[in-house]
Formats: C-alpha cells, sequence, structure tokens
C-alpha cells in the first residue's frame, strides 16, 4: 500500500519479466491490515472515521446509504463490517455513534426513531434472522415507487444500540457459517444489516411537520472461492456455486453501471446507447439495485487476501470499475417539505445580502411581510393586498434601485442582482411560502368565498347557479325585458336586464355605445335609453326613434310598469317585468282586501289604509282584460300587435304620416299574413282562429321559454294547454269502452262469488256444533293436514330423473356414494345427531353444511338419503340441496374433457358431504314411564327398531327408579312400598318436584361387523319436562362401546334427573313413550344392507310377464319402459301411447332477431348484427328517421312433439345505456312498453323434425320516448331493450313467455355500411358481424301438479333417458310411490311395538298394585268391576271390528284395461265411480305448464371442426357443416367463421350410436348418429380418427370397442 495506491505484485512462479508482473491501481483510501507492528497499520477505528462517519453526516441529511465489503473468501470481510470480539467492526461502531448523534441533538423539536432488520442470502433465498418465526424463505418483490423490497421482512424498533447489539448477536448467531481450506469460520450466506433512521422537525414558524427517512445498508458479502482452493465439496461445493453466482452477477452490474457512467452525451438527434444491467440474474443484485446504482450513496470495501493472486486481481479489477459509478441520491423527504426548506434558505440569504446594503429596505418589508404565518383567510387576503400596494411605494421610494449585488446561492452559483430585484424576489418567494403553508382549511374557505363572488357576479348576469344547475332563469329582483316571438317556442328566451343606471339600446353594427344591440329595420344607431333609478325605470326614446310602449309610440320619456309591452323597430317585441314592483303591488291589493273585509260600513268613500301609497297611474291591461288583478297571464305577442295596430296604425292621422315606401311595406305585410292564414287555417301560434277581438285564451303556449326551479319565484310564466285531436278522443272512447266491459266482467264475476259462499255461509250458520264436537272437528282437520302421501308420491316421481343423472355422473367419476329417496319423518328422528357427533365437531371446529330446506319444510316430507362409501356413512340431504349439489357435478362433467380447467376444481364436493357423519343412527327403542306416576321401579326390555326399515335390530334393557318427589304440602318424603294410606295418595301431580334415576343395562342383538362404537342415549325435553329444541335441552349418552362381537353390550350408566312436573310432563308421563337412540359407526356390510333393502322393496312391484298382483313366474327383468307397459285385454303386455304419458318436456328454442330498415326501393332490408368476439351475441346497428320492422323466426328439433300455433303479444321496452365503460345507466323516464302487432304468421314443419315461426311487425322507436334512442351512439357504446312475445302452443295450459334483450347502436341517418365494409376488408376493424340475432331458449313443459290420485302414473320420471344410464345397469333403480307406503306401514309397525311395550308394562304394574294393596281397596274394584267390564269388551270390539272403509290406494302403476267379465262385475257394483275414474283418466284434458329459460353462450369449446351432415334422409341429401362443442350443445355453423348459426344439438342427454350395417346400407364411411330426447342425426367425418375423436368429446362413456373393426371400404 503506497498512498492511495494498492500495489499487487505475481507470485515467483508466476512472474514473466515484463510490466504485468506488477499492477498499482488507485482508490479514495489503501488500507494496510496484515501486520499490527506495521506503522501504517491500519485499525478498525481508521476505517470507520474514514467511511462510518460520513455514512453517517448523509444518513442524517436524509441520503440512503450504504457499505460493502467484497472479496475473496477469508480476506476480512466480516471482520471488516462485523468485527470480532472487541475488535469491532464498521457495523456496531456505525450504530453506536447513531445513537450517540441522536442523544446528542438537543432540540426538541426534532425526534428520531431508528428500526433494524437483518437477512441472510442462503442459496439464493432469502431468510429473516431476526424472528425466528418466520423460518420460511421470504418473497422479493418490487415496488414502482419504494423499488426492491423482501415482503413480509420484520422490522425491530430500537431505542439504543444495546438493542442493536443485542439483535445484531442473535443474527450473527443464526447466520450461515462452515469451514474451508481457506476459512474455519467461512460465511457460506450474504448478510444485510439495515437501519432505518427517520427524523421529524416541527417547524414552529410554518407549523409544519417535515420528515426525513434514510436507508443505512450495511452488507457483509460472502467470499468469493474456488472450489481446488476451499477442498469444497458436497454442500459447501453447491453453496460455493451459489455465492460465485451472485458475486459474478455483481461483477456484472458493476460492469455496466461503469460503462454507463463513462458513457458520453449523446449528440443532438442521437439516442443514447442503451446499457442492460441484469439486476434480476441474482436475488443479491436486486436487493442491492438501490445502493448500486440509484438513490443512495454508497462506499464499497475491496477485501483482498494474499492467499490466491487471481482472486485478488479480480477483486482490485472491481474495485476499479466501481469507482466509476455514479449515482444519482436524492434527500428523502417530503415534496412540499423540500420547496418549503428551500424557499426558507433562499429568503434567508436574500435578506442577508440585502440588509448588508439597505437595511431599512429590510426592516419595512419585515414590517409588511406577507407570510405571517398564523390568522384568518380573509385577513391573510386582505393583508397582502396591502403588502403588495406598500412593496410598490417601497421599490418607486427607493435609492440606487438599479445597484447590483452578488448572491452566492446555496449551490455555490454565483449571480448579480439589483436592488429591485431582490425586493421582487423576496416578495415573490414570500407568496410562494405562504400558499404553501395555508392549510386545507383556509383554501376551503378561499375556495367558497370565490365561489360565492363568482355566483353573485353571475347573478347580476341572470345566471343562477342553484343546487349545482347552471341556467338562464327569471331574475327575482332585477327589472328585464323579456322577448315575445310568433314561434312560442322562443318567446321569452331572451332577457335583457336593467341594470341601476342607464341601459343604452342601439344598432348592431354602429359605434355608439350601447349595451343592447339589436338588428332590423328602423332600429337607429342610438335608438332608446333604459334608466333605472333606484327601481323606478323609465324609457327615453331618441328623435326619430320606433318605440311603442302598449301599442303607442311614444316621443318623450315613460315610466314603465310591470307587463308593458314594448316595440323597438319593426320586428322586435319586448315584455317589461319589474319583480319587486310585482310584489308591492300583490301586498297592496292584499291589505286593501283586508281593510275591506274590515271595514264594511266604509266602502265607498272611506280614507285610504295608513302605510299604503296608492299609485295615481292605472296598471297596465292584459290579454284578458282584468285591468285590477296581476293573477291574470301577461300579453304575448298577438295581443302587443294587435294593441299597436289599435292604437297607432288605425289613426288617420297616423296612416297620414307614413311614407310611400311605409305604405308599401305595411299593405305587403298585410296581404301575405292574410294569404298564409287562408292557406293554413290553423296557425302555430293559435288554434282558435282570426278573432277580431285578439283574444289568445285558447292559445296554444308553451312552458318551456324559461326554465324554472321549484321555490325560484318566476314572473309572467305562461301555461302549457294541449288540446285532443278527434283522432285521440276516438282512441280514448274505445279504450274506455274496452275497460268498462272487462270491469263489468269482474264485477259479475265477484258478485256471483260472494253470493255463493254468502249462501254456504248461511247454510252452515244453521246448523251449531257443541265444543267438544268443535274440538274433535278441530282435530280432525289437523290429523287431515299431515297427511301428505300424495304430495311425497308426486315429489318422488317427479324428481326421479333428478336423482339417476346424479347416480349416473357419481358413476362417471368413479365416487363411492349412492342417491336414493328417503322419507324424513318429524320430531327428533328429522335429522338425528350423535351427542358424541356435535362434541367431535364443537372440539375441531367444524361447521356443519345447513341444510335450512331440510329443517323449514312441513314434515313428513322427501329426502335423499346418501349412501357415502367412502366414508362408511349414511346422511339425508334435502331435494333442494341434491339440485344445488347436482348442478355443480353437471359443471365437472362439462370439464371432465379439460385438463387445465379440471385442475381448479374440488371433485369431493359435490358428491359428498364434508365432514360427513361419524355416527349414524341404528335404531330407537321407546320406553313407558308410567311407573313414575305411581312411584314404582320398572325394568323394561324393549326391541331397538330401525326408523328406515322397521327391522328390530336388538333389545335394550333400561330400568327406570323413582328416587324422591316433594308431596302437596312440599315436604320431601322417600319412597317406600307400605308408606301410602290410599290408593290417590301415591299417584303423581302436577307441581311436585320428582328425583328419578335412568339406567342402561345392557344391549343386545348389535353385530360389530354392522356397527361400532355402539352408545345409547336420550333427551331431557323427552320427558315433557322443556319444550323441543330449548336452549335448556340436555342428551344424556353412554361412552361408545367397541370390541363387543356378536355378544350383548353392558352399559352399566345411570342418570339421576330433578325436574318439576308439569301438565305437559304429566301427559307424557301417563299416555306417552320415551325414545332411546342408539348410535354406532356404521361398516360395509351394513351399508350393504341398506342398498339391498331398496332394492328389495322396489324391484318385485317392476317384474314383467305377469299381471299386477299377480306371482311372477318367470326370471325378473328390468328396463326403462317398465313404468309405461300395459295389459291388454287377453293379458299381453303392449306400450302405452307416448301422448298419453304426461312427464316433463324438454325442448331447445332457438330465436333469429331481426331488424329491417325501409330503403328508398320500398323494401325493408335487415340491418347489420355486429360483434365483438365469439360469446357477443352482437348488436343492431340502426340509422335515424327510418321506419323498421322486427322480425322473429322461432325453430325447434322436436317436430310434431312440440306443436306451436300462434305467436303474439310483442313487446320492447326497458332501453338503457351501456357506455364503454360496463356501466348501464337507466333513462330519464322508463321508456315505456312498446307493443309490437306481430302479423304475417307462417309455421312449417319439415321432413328432418324441424319446425319455423315466423312473424314479423312494425317498430316505432319513437313511442319509447327515450333519448337513448333518439341521438346517435357512439361506437363503444350500445342501447339494450328487453324484447318480449309470447307462444301458444297445443301442449300447453298456458302461452310461453320468452325474453331477451337485443343491443342497438343509433347512427347518422346518412352513415352506410360501405366504409365499415371496406375497414373490415382492409384489415382496420375486428368486429364479427353476423346473419342474425341468435338467443337459445330452454323450455321445460312440467305437468300441473295433480290431485288425483289415478293420475300420479303420469308424473312418473323415472324411464326419462339420461345419457349414461347404461353404467347403472340394474344395480340402482329410484324408490317409486312404494316408499311412501312403506313409510306408513313401518310407522304403523313402530307405534303397535310401542303400545305393546305401553301395555305390558300397565298390566304388570297394575298386578304389581293388586298384590301390594290392601283389603279395604277390593270393595272398590268389586264397585268398578262392572263399569271396567263394560269398557274393556268395547275396546276389544274395537280392536277385533274391520272397517269396510277402504284405505287410500297410491300406485305409481297406469291403469290396465280389464278383461270383459271383470269390467262388466266392476260396472254393476261401482257404475258411478268407474265413470268418473274413466273421465278422469282422458289426457285430453291434461296440459302442461312451460317455464322458459334464456341459455348463454360458455366459452369452453371442446371441440370443433366440419362434419357432413343428413339433411334430408328423403333426398339423401347431405351437407357439409361447421360444428362447434360448447356444452351442454352443439353449435352448427354454414362455415368455420361462425357467424350464420344454423341451429343446435342438446347433447346434456345425447346417446352415440356407430352402426357398421348403416354406412353397408348408404354406402358412406365413418358415420355415426346421435339421438336426443325429440330427434336424431346422421353425421359422418372425414377419417375414423376424426370420428373417434367427436364421438369421445360428445360422449366421454362411449365403449370404443365397437368401433375397433378390420373391415375396409
Amino acid at each position: 500500500m503506497d498512498g492511495n495506491q494498492t500495489i499487487i505484485t505475481k507470485p515467483d512462479e508466476l512472474k514473466t519479466g515484463t510490466q504485468d508482473d506488477v499492477k498499482a491501481f488507485t482508490f479514495d483510501k489503501s488500507y494496510w491490515s496484515a501486520d499490527k507492528s506495521d506503522p501504517s497499520y491500519a485499525d478498525q477505528e481508521q476505517v470507520f472515521n474514514d467511511l462510518g462517519a460520513d455514512l453517517l453526516d448523509h444518513a442524517f441529511d436524509g441520503y440512503n446509504c450504504c457499505i460493502f465489503a467484497y472479496g475473496q473468501t477469508g480476506s476480512g470481510k466480516s471482520y471488516s463490517m462485523m468485527g470480532y470480539g472487541e475488535d469491532k467492526g464498521i457495523t456496531p461502531r456505525t450504530c453506536s455513534e447513531l445513537f450517540n448523534r441522536i442523544n446528542a441533538i438537543k432540540d426538541e423539536r426534532t425526534t428520531c426513531r431508528v428500526e433494524v432488520s437483518y437477512i441472510e442470502i442462503y442459496n439464493e433465498k432469502v431468510r429473516d434472522l431476526l424472528n425466528p418465526k418466520n423460518k420460511s424463505n421470504l418473497k422479493v418483490r418490487e415496488h414502482p415507487s419504494l423499488g426492491p423490497y423482501v415482503e413480509d421482512l420484520s422490522k425491530m424498533a430500537v431505542n439504543s444500540f444495546d438493542d442493536i447489539n443485542q439483535l445484531m448477536d442473535e443474527g450473527n448467531k443464526a447466520r450461515t457459517v462452515a469451514a474451508t481450506n481457506m476459512n474455519a469460520t467461512s460465511s457460506r450466506s450474504h448478510g444485510v444489516f439495515t437501519l432505518i433512521l427517520t427524523q421529524k422537525r416541527k417547524d414552529e414558524v410554518t407549523n409544519l411537520e417535515t420528515e426525513k427517512v434514510a436507508r443505512i445498508s450495511l452488507v457483509d458479502l460472502a467470499g468469493s472461492e474456488r472450489a481446488n482452493s476451499t477442498g469444497a465439496t458436497g454442500a459447501r461445493l453447491k453453496e460455493g456455486a451459489n455465492i460465485n453466482r451472485s458475486l459474478t452477477t455483481l461483477g456484472k452490474v458493476i460492469a455496466g453501471l461503469a460503462e454507463q457512467s463513462m458513457q458520453e452525451a449523446p449528440k443532438k438527434g442521437k439516442k443514447a446507447k442503451e446499457v442492460f444491467i441484469p439486476y434480476r440474474d441474482s436475488v443479491l443484485t436486486w436487493l442491492l439495485k438501490d445502493s448500486l446504482g440509484g438513490n443512495s450513496k454508497t462506499a464499497m470495501v475491496a477485501a483482498i487476501s494474499p492467499a490466491d493472486y487471481d482472486e485478488t486481481l479480480s477483486t482490485l479489477r472491481y474495485a476499479d470499475q466501481a469507482k466509476k459509478i455514479k449515482n444519482k441520491a436524492v434527500v428523502n423527504e417530503d415534496p412540499n417539505a423540500k420547496i418549503i426548506r428551500e424557499l426558507k434558505e433562499e429568503l434567508e440569504l436574500l435578506r442577508n445580502r440585502l440588509h448588508v446594503y439597505a437595511p431599512e429596505v429590510v426592516e419595512q418589508l419585515a414590517a409588511q411581510s406577507s407570510y405571517k404565518g398564523s390568522g384568518s383567510t380573509a385577513s391573510k387576503s386582505s393583508e397582502r393586498t396591502k403588502s403588495n400596494g406598500a412593496a410598490a411605494a417601497l421599490i418607486s421610494n427607493m435609492e440606487n434601485a438599479s445597484q447590483e449585488i452578488e448572491i452566492t446561492d446555496a449551490t455555490g452559483a454565483v449571480k448579480k442582482m439589483t436592488k429591485k430585484e431582490i425586493v421582487e424576489q423576496l416578495q415573490s418567494s414570500e407568496k410562494l411560502l405562504a400558499n404553501l403553508n395555508e392549510t386545507w382549511e383556509d383554501k376551503m374557505k378561499k375556495t367558497e368565498e370565490i365561489q360565492k363572488e363568482r355566483e353573485r357576479a353571475l347573478e347580476d348576469l341572470g345566471i343562477t347557479v342553484y343546487k349545482n344547475n347552471v341556467g338562464v332563469y327569471t331574475p327575482k329582483k332585477m327589472p328585464h325585458l323579456v322577448n315575445l316571438s310568433e314561434d312560442p317556442l322562443m318567446s321569452e328566451c331572451l332577457v335583457y336586464q336593467l341594470k341601476p343606471g342607464k341601459t343604452r339600446v342601439g344598432k348592431e353594427n354602429s359605434e355608439a355605445p350601447a349595451e343592447v344591440r339589436l338588428s332590423g329595420s328602423n332600429i337607429q344607431d342610438e335608438h332608446c335609453v333604459f334608466d333605472n333609478d333606484n327601481g323606478t325605470v323609465t324609457l327615453h326614446p331618441h328623435e326619430g326613434s320606433l318605440t311603442m310602449v302598449n301599442g303607442m309610440r311614444i316621443s318623450e320619456p315613460r315610466r314603465l310598469k310591470s307587463g308593458y309591452r314594448i316595440i323597438l323597430g319593426d320586428y322586435h317585441l319586448f315584455r317589461f317585468n319589474h319583480p319587486e314592483e310585482v310584489r308591492r303591488e300583490r301586498d297592496r291589493q292584499k291589505s286593501m282586501i283586508l281593510c275591506s273585509a274590515g271595514s264594511s260600513s266604509n266602502t265607498n268613500g272611506g280614507p285610504p289604509t295608513p302605510g299604503i301609497v296608492l299609485d295615481e297611474q292605472p296598471w297596465p291591461s292584459t290579454p284578458v282584460g282584468d285591468t285590477n288583478t296581476l293573477y291574470s297571464e301577461p300579453g304575448d305577442i298577438n295581443y302587443a300587435k294587435l294593441e299597436s295596430g289599435r292604437n297607432y296604425y288605425a289613426s288617420e292621422a297616423t296612416i297620414h304620416g307614413l311614407k310611400d315606401d311605409e305604405l308599401d311595406k305595411l299593405y305587403g305585410d298585410i296581404s301575405r299574413i292574410r294569404n298564409s292564414r287562408r292557406s293554413r287555417p290553423v296557425s302555430r301560434a293559435t288554434i282558435a282562429g282570426d278573432d277580431d277581438d285578439g283574444s289568445s285564451k285558447d292559445s296554444i303556449r308553451n312552458s318551456m321559454a324559461t326554465t324554472t326551479i321549484v321555490d325560484l319565484e318566476s314572473v309572467c310564466t305562461d301555461s302549457t294547454f294541449v288540446h285532443s285531436s278527434a283522432d285521440v278522443e276516438d282512441r280514448m272512447k274505445v279504450e274506455r269502452d274496452k275497460l268498462q266491459k272487462v270491469l263489468d266482467e269482474q264485477k259479475l264475476f265477484y258478485e256471483t262469488r260472494i253470493s255463493r259462499m254468502s249462501m254456504q255461509i248461511m247454510n252452515s250458520s244453521q246448523q251449531e256444533y257443541s265444543d267438544l264436537e268443535r274440538a274433535y272437528a278441530l282435530k280432525a282437520i289437523k290429523n287431515w293436514k299431515r297427511h301428505r302421501r300424495v304430495t311425497m308420491a308426486e315429489d318422488i316421481l317427479t324428481n326421479a330423473v333428478v336423482l339417476k343423472e346424479a347416480n349416473i355422473i357419481a358413476k362417471q367419476f368413479g365416487k363411492d356414494a349412492m342417491y336414493q329417496f328417503t322419507i324424513v319423518e318429524e320430531g327428533q328422528f328429522a335429522n338425528p345427531s350423535s351427542f358424541w357427533e356435535s362434541t367431535s365437531a364443537a372440539l375441531h371446529g367444524i361447521e356443519e353444511d345447513d341444510d335450512t330446506a331440510l329443517t323449514e319444510c312441513p314434515k313428513p316430507c322427501v329426502g335423499v338419503r346418501v349412501i357415502d362409501r367412502k366414508h362408511n356413512t349414511v346422511y339425508v340431504w334435502s331435494l333442494d340441496k341434491l339440485k344445488m349439489r347436482l348442478k355443480k357435478m353437471r359443471d365437472l362433467s362439462n370439464f371432465m374433457d379439460k385438463p387445465m380447467y379440471r385442475k381448479h376444481l374440488n371433485y369431493e364436493d359435490p358428491f359428498f358431504e364434508n365432514p360427513g357423519r361419524k355416527y349414524n343412527l341404528i335404531g330407537s327403542a321407546a320406553v313407558s314411564v308410567k311407573n313414575l306416576v305411581v312411584q314404582q321401579a320398572y325394568e323394561s326390555c324393549v326391541s331397538v327398531v330401525c326408523r328406515t326399515t322397521g327391522q328390530i335390530k336388538g333389545k335394550l334393557r333400561v330400568l327406570i327408579s323413582p328416587i324422591a318427589r316433594t308431596s302437596q304440602n312440599n315436604r320431601s318424603s322417600m319412597d317406600g312400598h307400605g308408606d301410602t294410606k290410599g290408593a290417590n295418595a301415591n299417584m303423581l301431580a302436577a307441581g311436585q318436584q320428582i328425583m328419578f334415576e335412568v339406567r342402561l343395562l345392557e344391549l343386545s342383538g348389535i353385530n360389530e361387523e354392522d356397527f361400532n362404537h355402539v352408545h345409547v342415549q336420550f333427551r331431557l325435553s323427552s320427558f315433557g319436562s322443556i319444550p323441543e329444541h330449548a336452549t335448556a335441552e340436555k342428551i344424556f349418552a353412554t361412552d361408545p362401546v367397541t370390541g363387543f362381537g356378536d355378544k350383548p353390550i353392558e352399559l352399566d350408566y345411570s342418570q339421576t334427573l330433578s325436574v318439576a312436573v308439569t301438565d305437559t310432563m304429566l301427559d307424557v308421563l301417563m299416555n306417552k313413550m320415551i325414545s332411546f337412540e342408539i348410535y354406532g359407526k356404521m361398516q360395509p356390510h351394513a351399508l350393504k344392507q341398506f342398498e339391498r333393502w331398496d332394492e328389495q322393496r322396489e324391484n318385485p312391484r317392476l317384474k314383467l310377464g305377469a299381471r299386477p298382483n299377480t306371482p311372477s313366474q318367470g326370471g325378473v327383468a328390468y328396463g326403462r319402459c317398465a313404468d309405461h307397459l300395459m295389459f291388454d285385454a287377453d293379458g299381453r303386455l303392449e306400450r302405452r301411447p307416448e301422448e298419453e304419458l304426461l312427464a316433463a318436456e324438454r325442448h331447445d328454442v332457438v330465436a333469429r332477431i331481426q331488424v329491417c330498415e325501409l330503403m328508398p326501393n320500398g323494401k325493408y332490408v335487415p340491418v347489420q348484427v355486429s360483434a365483438q368476439n365469439e360469446l357477443d351475441r352482437g348488436v343492431f346497428t340502426l340509422r335515424q328517421g327510418l321506419q323498421r320492422r322486427i322480425n322473429v323466426t322461432l325453430y325447434h328439433t322436436s317436430g310434431r312433439q312440440l306443436v306451436w300455433t300462434s305467436m303474439g303479444n310483442a313487446t320492447l321496452g326497458r332501453p338503457r345505456f351501456l357506455d364503454g365503460k360496463g356501466r348501464i345507466l337507466d333513462p330519464p323516464n322508463d321508456g315505456g312498453q312498446v307493443s309490437i302487432k306481430m302479423g304475417h304468421q307462417s309455421i312449417v314443419y319439415n321432413s328432418d323434425g324441424t319446425s319455423e315461426l315466423s312473424a314479423y311487425g312494425a317498430w316505432d322507436s319513437s313511442q319509447h320516448e327515450c333519448p337513448f334512442l333518439n341521438c346517435i351512439t357512439a361506437s363503444s357504446c350500445r342501447v339494450i331493450l328487453e324484447l318480449r312475445w309470447q307462444v301458444e302452443a297445443e301442449k300447453c295450459e298456458k302461452p310461453m313467455q320468452f325474453s331477451t334483450d337485443i343491443a342497438v347502436q343509433i347512427q347518422g341517418r346518412d352513415k352506410s355500411a360501405t366504409s365499415s365494409a371496406l375497414r373490415k376488408f382492409l384489415g382496420h376493424s375486428n368486429k364479427r358481424v353476423l346473419s342474425n340475432f341468435n338467443a337459445i331458449f330452454l323450455v321445460h313443459l312440467k305437468p300441473p301438479m295433480t290431485r288425483r290420485v289415478s293420475q300420479l302414473w303420469r308424473l312418473n320420471t323415472a324411464s326419462k333417458y339420461v345419457r349414461g344410464e347404461e353404467l347403472l345397469v340394474d344395480s340402482w333403480r329410484p324408490r317409486g310411490v312404494s316408499l311412501v307406503n312403506d313409510f306408513h306401514q313401518i310407522r304403523s309397525k313402530i307405534a303397535r311395538i310401542e303400545q305393546v311395550a305401553f301395555t305390558s308394562q300397565a298390566l304388570t304394574l297394575r298386578a304389581a298394585q293388586s298384590q301390594t294393596s290392601n283389603g279395604s281397596s277390593m270393595p272398590v274394584e268389586e264397585q268398578t268391576s262392572e263399569h271396567t267390564d263394560k269398557l274393556l269388551r268395547k275396546v276389544l270390539d274395537l280392536w277385533m271390528s274391520k272397517s269396510d272403509e277402504q284405505q287410500m290406494a297410491i300406485s305409481q302403476d297406469p291403469p290396465t284395461v280389464q278383461e270383459p267379465k271383470q269390467q262388466q262385475q266392476q260396472q254393476q257394483q261401482q257404475q258411478q265411480q268407474q265413470q268418473q275414474q274413466q273421465q278422469e283418466s282422458l289426457p285430453a284434458d291434461a296440459k302442461l305448464l312451460a317455464e322458459v329459460k334464456l341459455m348463454s353462450k360458455t366459452g369452453n369449446v371442446a371441440k370443433k371442426g366440419y362434419l357432413t351432415y343428413q339433411e334430408n334422409a328423403l333426398d339423401n341429401k347431405w351437407v357439409k357443416r361447421w360444428f362447434v362443442i360448447r356444452r351442454p350443445y352443439i353449435y352448427v355453423y354454414t362455415n368455420r367463421s361462425e357467424t350464420d348459426e344454423q341451429g343446435v344439438i342438446n347433447v346434456s342427454s345425447v346417446r352415440v350410436d356407430y352402426n357398421r350395417e348403416l354406412e353397408k346400407m348408404i354406402n358412406r364411411t365413418h358415420v355415426f348418429s346421435l339421438y336426443t330426447n325429440n330427434n336424431a342425426y346422421t353425421l359422418q367425418a372425414s377419417s375414423k380418427a376424426e370420428m373417434t375423436e367427436w364421438i369421445t368429446k360428445i360422449d366421454q362413456l362411449f365403449p370404443l370397442e365397437k368401433l375397433k373393426s378390420t373391415d375396409t371400404f
């Protein structure tokens, strides 16, 4: 080391004897630290004083700073940065000195805050060394303004050096180090220690708080190394590779920045060469981006070592390049604070220089300074105004104002300024400083003051700002003139305000001064003057000017009053309005009316009212002739002209005084007006015609002349009168007659209904019922409402196809789940759950998916039992939940062939409950607790009955023992034998407190192959002491038991209860049963039993080959048509006609909509439909002012299955505006629904099974009265309208309602499509031109909910084909009506079992009571024996009797044709009933209800391509079409441009077939067929591979082995 030079010499073995053996490098500092005894030895303190002190100075100035050590491994980088032991490095010394400087700050206005972060970059991954929780790698992000930063990096706030030292030690311990051949503690990672210094200072003068933020980065780099030198292998070798990679990138960055800094400025017109800086190639350089080449003052410490010459030389070269880098560091502070600071420095500099040469000027400027620091806005503005004037005077009186003074600014630049310039600069800087220091409130107040001044100025001009609406309004105080015109729309549109003083009127192009300038004949250069003197306006005409007031020409000044008509020249007519005068006159008239009413005795000549001055001049007359009131309508132009004609032109003197040319002009005007009125008898200005008296009562006036706002007073405004024409009156009369007819019909209908109801009420009121009979009737009605057998049967039959589809999709995805109908009963078994289930869910924080539909629907109801084989459990869903899950299943099915979408979907969610039930209900056991009433212990052994199948699963032994109770006098008595004094003394009564024990002894009959973790539970509400679902509800459960095999389970569970006896509880104890629930974890064997039970209960009904209700003799065959077969008279099977089946239908209807406009040749031509993309249905391009038609063509492929008759009731309305940003705006008015009469209807049924219904009607867009449809639409905007129409069909009870939105764009009338076509041809347009606007509707025809049991079979959808049902084979079939019958049979069976248990206990208790009773009770029994025997006999007779009443039998089987003999006997016995059934079974009365849904086009395209389609099978006509699969439809287009849509094919339930015999027959190859519910299609592919791909895309379940063939054609 020689001064600032570092000299390196090659080792002896590498010397060549040339100059290259010795190399010298010059740096800012060169330190020798190899030998402490060397006099030039540089210790840590010297390095810190040279580097760290400057670094802190820059940091306190607000600059970002950075020091990083670079060099090979073992060269002392970490020693220089961190130090060892007591020999501290730059980083700890910097931190210590930082707090020393902070503590030395004595200014209370300055506060400092320090934050610390410490990271290491190990193997190109960032770790936080200060937060032990951040064990994972952190991500590096980059912010546009903040630059690169580490996400989620912890920043520790520190208050002293001790805090930093502790954090530094913890971080160093966490750093990654390892031993190599060159260093025992080699850093294997880069360390970045960052200090963030925040300084806040509050300025007392400006009362603002400024903030400076400096970031100090202290970087300890890992040393570059060579594998041969370090001997690294394995993990050390990988670490070294990553270290070298990051350091190599650092070298590239340094080289690039050096090259960028050394570039010369580019010549004019040439662009500088761009140098790429590879910051992002390494995490280290990315994080140090600002430090290396951005906003930072950076110092580099190059540590070298004699261990490796090449590494040392490389390090010195990098350092030599680094010193060439030029960074642009800026102070990190608020821009406003920076400007304020610079302005204050400039002001201080200017004052100091000026104080030397002109101290008196400085003192005067300080006293007159516009910047005071505080005070109100008004005072500030006034002070500034005064100071400006004083400063101007000061400058003018200043001596030697042009004397030049040299000034040196903060940057060191010297400039010369005169005294005058310095004073002006001082003033302008003070103003800028004052503006910057204004608070937001001051700025708002200033803005409000300026706004008020502006409003006052505008108000003087007659322009008023009211509620943010700016417009010209009638002045409220100022006298003014308003124009009168022949056109009512132009009247009162011009307002001339007559301000205080004189308002001169002159000619337009005259040089004479005038405030109002007019043009036209007889207007002089100086025509007249309006003089406004304190509200009194006088008109002064100039000599010779044609000025008329109220029809009289004046030549002398005339005072004006409100309402006077003024004519200036020949054509300018005005009316003078004076609002204040009108107001005063109105008050005067009101006062006169009050005075006349108060002084009725003096009505003729009494004195005037005190304080009211009467004007001697009369008020001006008005058109209606009322000269004494202000409430009359003021005169219009007709009245003014007539008035002038009478008063001026009618006088003979005036006529004689006219010149010849004036007479000719007057005669010509009269002739012209007379001829125009003869040719146009109804004038635009009047309807009544030419009246000699000039009355304008019937004139049409328009109130749009002056815009009025509520609460603003308007003087002399006009009213609007609309006269109905004869045509309008005729139409109103027709509509009135129609409405009156409808009203009469409704009146007759309701009167007849009311009279019929009144008669029923009168007849029913004649018979009175007793209270007991009424109670029986209410009970019967309640029980009748609980019968839901038919409703449940309807739900099962109509939703069978939904259940089938869910099972099919589950099979397709290979899910171990099966769905089957079940009946959900009411009460505690509606949705039972185990006590341990709820506890487990609570412990794990699991929230169950609430099925509100299942909870809220009336019970019993139809649900869906989910047999979850994956989790070995069973749970119940509602039908609504199944449909919701099925929608998700369909979405999954639609994306089966899209792997890129499938990975974003949860395949488990729709099929299973998550989480599923852990415990399932095995069964219930009912126990009678009547023994508690008589205070006797009783052990019951009751059956455990499955609530679903009715099977007995086992036996439960329960012991219920009373312990104690309170007597009527609240004394406690223990239950014992022989302590009673009578039969009723021991009976339980309401109001007592009872304590009893429930002991669960044993559970037998349960096999562990079926269930494990078995436990029993019961509820407190079962005893009737609290209501169900109460908050006080408690569940008592045994512990789950496993490992019992098939042996009885010893429960040994006891629970003591103490409750207060209520009437409800007493009724439960006396007459009802207590239910015990048995739960367990279901095993696969039990699941199979559930499945087999459904099959066994449903399949026997479907055996074919035997009559109904007869045993089957052959094998069992199942098929889709089983429900649609019937037996003929000979006992043979035949298929029932399809028209008798009233199942739901689905039809796809395509609506093709066209808007046609009238062309010059008299023909209607469809307008262009353009679309932005494939999913855009298009927008109609319309032109203004043309007649239009709307053509609607409906198309379906169902043939005669959907026969439509007509289209009508079409409307178009609800206009909305869609702007370019996607926002929808509503019009000012609703636009209304415009009716379109659809005429010229045609219906066509083609041979290929398609049908078309077309009609068109006229559309007048002006009827909407919508501005969106009247003005031109921007290219990026649209107007959306709703088009509705109805279609009558033979099958439908009501018309089908169709509705869709169409979009239009309004263009100019001269807009031509040629330009857009040319742009498209030249490639400048990305719009797609469609042939028409298409909309697809799904029409769902549903049968009405029948209430006839004999018609239930028509609702059955079980046989409806669903694509993929072949997967189910014979393993599954939806339960039918038999489920409802089984439910009632099982409920009856359970009730009988409970009755037997109840009776058994009653008999046992009675026998025990008889044995323990004394002799006194025997006479009582003998006395009551006769009554008891009679009652028991009656009960037995009721049990043994067979009721002749037939139970309602529901069945889903269609009625059969009976044999002649049986039919004859049945007709003889029940002729009336048979006729009624035959009438009910007539299918002619059956109608369907239509639901229409608009289908949207999806963006998921499974496949597209050309196929050949058999358009006509009779003519063997084949056409080539472009097919696109967008599930659930296949779209058919003419060509690949996809602009002409030909039709759609619904593939949701399609069946694909491939038949080689068909190919041979039609002599074509690669032919396959599609069969939908309504039609069939034959398609041909170009190759076998193409055909295979099409088939698999349409039906993923198609067996591909059918396509394997070796035949060639």
